[in-house]
């Protein structure tokens, strides 16, 4: 029997924010901090990822990427992962790069890291995620507030490393 060889996409959600509320954040690419909506989930991303696809690839593109799955999504950080299959995570990346509108909201996803296992995508995710809290955490002017990005980090890395990635 041949296992599933599957491809897990780190994408950094950038929603559509003004000039005034973004930073860098390394690589030349530049966020909102903080940057989620908390009115999308994972499941509307996923949607929004088969809507987009059905529309570039068709239905049997579809049919070829329905293993696809948004196990992941942080609204703080605006970091989602997706998993796709092997063969299918080019097109899976391409119609993430064409993805326009998430849940009624503008929005544009960059694909951050392509990682091959669950460890290596929690790794390369955890450290995305370390670096926007502590961006985050600097911007904030009193202790109140970087004591509740803290809080916020903790849980984030809990739901990274112990939720069902």
């Amino acid at each position: 029997m041949v296992r599933m060889k599957n491809r897990y996409l780190i994408v950094d959600l950038m929603w559509n924010t003004s000039e005034g509320e973004l930073v860098d954040v390394g690589g030349g690419g530049r966020a909102a901090l903080p940057a989620g909506s908390t009115k999308v989930s994972a499941i509307d991303i996923f949607y929004a990822l088969r809507d987009i696809f059905i529309m570039c690839y068709g239905d049997a593109g579809w049919g070829r990427a329905a293993s696809s799955a948004a196990k992941y999504y942080n609204p703080q950080t605006s970091i989602a992962v997706i998993r796709t299959t092997r063969e299918e995570h080019q097109r899976v990346w391409a119609a993430l790069t064409m993805l326009r509108q998430i849940g009624g909201e503008e929005v544009v996803c960059r694909v951050i890291d392509v990682s091959g296992s669950v460890r290596t995508c929690r790794c390369a995710a955890a450290a995305v995620e370390k670096r926007r809290f502590a961006l985050t955490r600097e911007r904030m002017e009193n202790a109140v507030g970087r004591k509740a990005v803290d809080e916020s980090e903790r849980n984030a890395m809990a739901q990274l490393h112990f939720g069902d990635l």
